[in-house]
C-alpha cells in the first residue's frame, strides 16, 4: 500500500490556485526516502504539483509509486528553493527540458551535434546545406573555441548573420531553446559541473549556479571558484563557448551591501577574475514579463521527463 508523505515546506513560486494540478514528473532531486532509507532518486516515483492549498500549506504532493513512503518534508536546500523554480520558470519563457540520460554531446566543448545540425539546418533553410556542410561547420566551431582569444572569433561567428547563421535574430522563435542540468565541464581529470545550462541550438551559451537562501558566502564562495576554473587552461572550451553566467539565490538584493551576497547576478567569462553585475528592473518600462510566459501547466509538461 502506497502512503502519502506529507510536505510542509515548498518554495516553488507557482500561483495560488487551489486543486488545480501543475504537471506530473519524476523528481529525482526531492530529498524523499523510502522505509528502506532508499533515496527516491533509486524509486520509480512519479509527483503530482499541486499550487497553494486554502490550508496554508504552500504546497501539496501526492506521490505514485510501488514503495511505502515515511512522512518527511521537502529539505531547505539549493534544489527546491531555487534550481527547480528556476527551470519551471525557463520553461515557462519557451525552454525545453532535456534529460541527459539518452542525449549525445560532444564533450571537448559541451556542444549538442544533433541539435545543433538540426537547428542550423532549419533557420539556414535558404542556403539547402548538406550533411556534410554541417560537418564542417561543427568542426571550425570547436576548433575556434581552442582559440587563446577569450572566444573571440566564435562570439564574431555567433553574431554573424551575413552567412551561415548560428543564431537567428530576425525570427527568434526559429531557434531552438533548451534547460539541461548537471552537464559536466571536463578535460582530463578535471572537471565542474554548472548547476543548470542553456542551450541554445545545441550550443551552451549559458550557464546558471544556484545557491541556497541565506547562505551569506555562497554566491561569494561559487565566484572564487570560478576565478580558480577559469584560469586553468583545460577549461578554455567551456570558458570560450559560454556567453554569459548568473548567480542566485532567489533572494531580494541587498542594496547596502558591498559584495554580491544576495539576489541574482550576471557575469561574462575571463581568463582572469570575473565580476557580477546586477539585474535592474526599469521602473519606467511597461514591459510585461506575464505576456511573454507560458502557462504554469503548460510549461510543466516539458518537466515530465525531469
Amino acid at each position: 500500500m502506497v502512503r502519502k508523505p506529507e510536505i510542509n515546506n515548498w518554495a516553488c513560486p507557482l500561483p495560488r490556485r487551489p486543486g488545480r494540478a501543475v504537471a506530473t514528473r519524476h523528481l529525482p532531486h526531492i530529498p524523499f526516502r523510502t522505509q528502506t532509507g532508499r533515496s527516491i532518486a533509486h524509486a520509480k516515483v512519479s509527483i503530482t504539483i499541486y499550487p497553494g492549498l486554502k490550508t496554508g500549506n504552500p504546497r501539496f504532493f501526492r506521490a505514485i509509486s510501488g514503495v511505502n513512503f515515511q512522512k518527511t518534508t521537502v529539505a531547505f536546500n539549493e534544489d527546491s528553493r531555487v534550481k527547480i523554480p528556476t527551470i519551471l520558470h525557463l520553461c515557462r519563457l519557451g525552454y525545453t527540458y532535456l534529460s541527459l540520460n539518452k542525449a549525445k554531446w560532444d564533450e571537448t566543448n559541451n556542444i549538442f551535434p544533433d541539435i545543433f545540425k538540426e537547428s542550423i539546418s532549419r533557420i539556414n533553410s535558404d542556403l539547402k546545406l548538406a550533411a556534410g556542410d554541417l560537418t564542417r561547420l561543427f568542426d571550425e566551431i570547436a576548433l575556434s573555441l581552442e582559440n587563446e582569444d577569450l572566444g573571440k572569433v566564435f562570439h564574431e561567428k555567433l553574431l554573424d548573420q551575413s552567412g551561415v547563421r548560428l543564431i537567428d535574430f530576425k525570427y527568434f522563435d526559429n531557434n531552438s531553446f533548451h534547460v539541461v542540468t548537471e552537464l559536466t565541464c571536463k578535460k582530463d581529470e578535471e572537471e565542474f559541473r554548472p548547476d543548470i545550462t542553456l542551450l541554445i541550438n545545441g550550443m551552451p551559451l549559458v550557464f546558471i549556479e544556484v545557491k541556497k537562501p541565506n547562505n551569506q558566502d555562497g554566491i561569494q564562495a561559487e565566484l572564487n571558484r570560478i576565478h580558480k576554473r577559469f584560469q586553468n587552461k583545460k577549461f578554455r572550451n567551456f570558458v570560450n563557448i559560454t556567453q554569459l553566467m548568473i548567480f542566485s539565490n532567489n533572494m531580494e538584493y541587498q542594496e547596502d551591501s558591498l559584495e554580491q551576497l544576495e539576489g541574482a547576478f550576471y557575469a561574462t567569462t575571463a581568463y582572469g577574475k570575473v565580476s557580477l553585475n546586477y539585474f535592474r528592473e526599469d521602473k519606467e518600462s511597461n514591459f510585461d514579463l506575464n505576456k511573454i510566459l507560458k502557462p504554469i501547466d503548460q510549461a510543466g509538461k516539458s518537466l515530465l521527463t525531469f
